[in-house]
């Protein structure tokens, strides 16, 4: 699967009903960002990038979240972004048993709400979620249903 259809199909499961915008990035380590409507003090983003081998997914992640931190401009507590992460490749089969873990304290501009990895070849997707308690947070499950949901993923 190309990385153009698979960004589409998630276009047309997530918005509108999810997020309201979608920007594509060329280049840079983000594919894309989809984006809700923006409110005065937070905002909620799903990130996607494409791994075309195994690597540090940490280091990934801390990427991710700089280069979402610099583009939209998010400052803690005043202008903080909830941010879902997805990953997909083919054949992620060992980087599913690695996956880093979403934040578990609100103490950042960027608050990673939740880190989806998708196995584009296998068919498998592997997300963990931030959550204090029974309480979850950023509809990361949500999210993880329609990315399975969403047909030959």
């Amino acid at each position: 699967m190309t990385n153009e259809s698979f960004i589409k199909k998630m276009e047309v499961a997530l918005i509108p009903d999810h997020y309201k915008f979608f920007d594509s990035y060329e280049n840079n380590t983000l594919e894309g960002v989809f984006r809700s409507k923006d409110y005065i003090i937070s905002r909620y983003m799903l990130a996607i990038v494409c791994i075309q081998n195994i690597q540090d997914l940490k280091s990934l992640v801390t990427e991710i979240r700089n280069e979402v931190k610099n583009k939209y401009k998010a400052i803690w507590v005043i202008r903080e972004i909830g941010l879902q992460i997805l990953i997909y490749g083919e054949n992620l089969l060992k980087v599913n048993e690695e996956i880093p873990s979403a934040d578990t304290f609100g103490n950042h501009a960027v608050i990673i709400q939740g880190v989806h990895v998708v196995d584009t070849l296998n068919n498998k997707v592997t997300f963990d979620q931030s959550q204090w308690g029974k309480i979850k947070f950023g509809a990361a499950t949500k999210i993880n249903e329609i990315i399975n949901k969403t047909e030959n993923i």
